[in-house]
């Protein structure tokens, strides 16, 4: 008897919004993808078309319930820190969606600066406009009536993810997880909750939020699972424990490691909460960001990267960071950096040298939050883990074999595989790539980029 289609799954991303589904042997099909509604703005500011996004969102799901049926549960990924204001009656938007990559917020940021050990201290993040608290908090400095209406209940605020909830099943059901209310920057880790002090350092009422619940809800109408995109993509590949490391280099660049029921701070990192249990028990990350990745590679030269047995330019290095420096950095106002020791000879040596960066920036990320202690298990996910040189440099500068997951939607998968009630991991065969002699010219150069780097920070 063929296995059944047990639940649905969807991932909200920055440029694709993505759907499959999920039978009883755990594994994704009929996937559909549409492009995500573009970001518009100019300089700081990004936002949004809510509606749009809710369209989408709804769209993938009708066009999967046409082919198998109605009535799937849901499992959902998100991106983090995109939100919007809603009428508290109506539901109905009130504001653009104003994207996690908004900065509109950074000269209030540098206003308060005093508030950044505090704010690390409680909710395991950087001061950053990047994050819900800071963007309300300048909206309300300049809108009064905002600033009124948000007080007296006549506003929510919704994150990205509890909207797409609310349009998938009720206003009255809009909710979010731990994974996602984190990057609000209005949650204690330790508590594992808004916390009164830091919702009234932004302005933001507790009661104008979506509460935060399980990551799996079990008797919940539609969405039974949903979570942070970069958690969906943890647990695809390691499982609910979080035992290992994950390497996901796509659009942008994380570096996830698995470090157990509590939350860790690690200096110029963020702490990420995985996946939170209806007992109360956490499994916790720490992250680093890398804000460039495979798009910037190919607009200079098509994968897949050649692999020289001598480095044909031994001086050259980069920072692929085109987005502001991310972790452990935090230099919003740099961009792509180029030694400009030698003149490279063709596109293919800057794609290359890009390349050879993003790899060098995740190894330095892992070393720094292991600490000395690398994991045995470090698996490679994202558009250019299918590069075979980014998995090979990997190995070799860290000294360890690099496992590629079989699968490019293992965070997709995992939301519908949690949704049905099934274990979260990617069922697709990985395959190993161990570290070769004839490949130390690359751990060779990874030492001197990172004295490169460290005279530039």
């Amino acid at each position: 008897m063929p296995p059944e289609f047990v639940a649905l799954a969807l991932d909200l991303g920055t440029t694709r919004v993505k759907a499959g589904v999920v039978d009883s042997d755990g594994r994704l099909s009929h996937v559909r993808a549409a492009d995500s509604p573009p970001n518009l703005g100019r300089g700081l500011v990004r936002h949004g078309d809510p509606e749009a996004w809710r369209d989408v969102a709804r769209e993938l799901v009708h066009a999967l319930e046409a082919e198998v049926g109605r009535g799937l549960p849901i499992g959902l990924s998100s991106q983090r820190s995109s939100f919007l204001f809603v009428d508290a009656l109506s539901g109905r938007p009130l504001s653009a969606l104003v994207s996690w990559q908004d900065r509109s917020a950074a000269p209030w940021c540098e206003r308060h600066r005093e508030l950044a050990p505090t704010i690390t201290a409680r909710t395991g993040l950087v001061l950053s406009p990047h994050y819900v608290g800071p963007k309300v908090a300048a909206r309300l400095e300049n809108d009064r009536e905002l600033a009124a209406s948000l007080a007296r209940g006549a506003v929510l605020v919704r994150t990205l993810d509890a909207w797409i909830v609310a349009a998938l099943e009720s206003e009255s059901s809009a909710r979010t997880d731990l994974s996602c209310a984190a990057r609000t920057a209005l949650v204690d880790l330790d508590g594992g909750d808004y916390d009164d002090d830091l919702c009234a350092t932004f302005g933001v009422p507790q009661a104008s939020l979506a509460p935060v619940t399980p990551t799996v809800e079990p008797s919940a109408r539609r969405v039974r699972a949903h979570l942070a995109d970069q958690a969906a993509a943890v647990l695809g590949v390691l499982g609910e424990n979080a035992d290992g490391a994950v390497i996901s280099l796509g659009t942008g660049g994380f570096v996830l490691l698995g470090v157990g029921p509590r939350p860790r701070r690690a200096p110029g990192y963020l702490a990420a909460p995985l996946y939170a249990k209806a007992d109360g028990s956490v499994r916790f990350a720490l992250e680093g960001t890398i804000n460039g990745g495979g798009a910037t590679a190919d607009r200079f030269s098509r994968a897949p990267t050649r692999f020289a047995a001598v480095d044909p330019t031994p001086d050259e290095f980069c920072v692929p960071d085109e987005n502001g420096w991310g972790a452990p950095f935090w230099r919003p106002e740099q961009s792509l950096r180029f030694s400009g020791s030698t003149r490279m000879g063709s596109h293919a040596d800057l794609r290359r040298v890009i390349v050879e960066g993003l790899c060098f920036r995740a190894a330095a990320i892992l070393c720094e939050l292991a600490d000395g202690a690398l994991p045995q298990r470090i698996a490679l996910a994202g558009g250019l883990a299918q590069d075979a040189f980014v998995s090979r440099a990997l190995a070799a500068c860290l000294g360890r074999p690099i496992e590629i997951v079989g699968s490019e939607e293992a965070g997709l998968a995992a939301a519908g595989r949690l949704a049905a009630g099934l274990d979260p991991r990617e069922r697709a065969p990985s395959r190993l790539v161990e570290a070769h002699a004839e490949d130390a010219w690359i751990a060779e150069k990874f030492t001197r980029w990172r004295t490169w780097v460290a005279t530039l920070v």
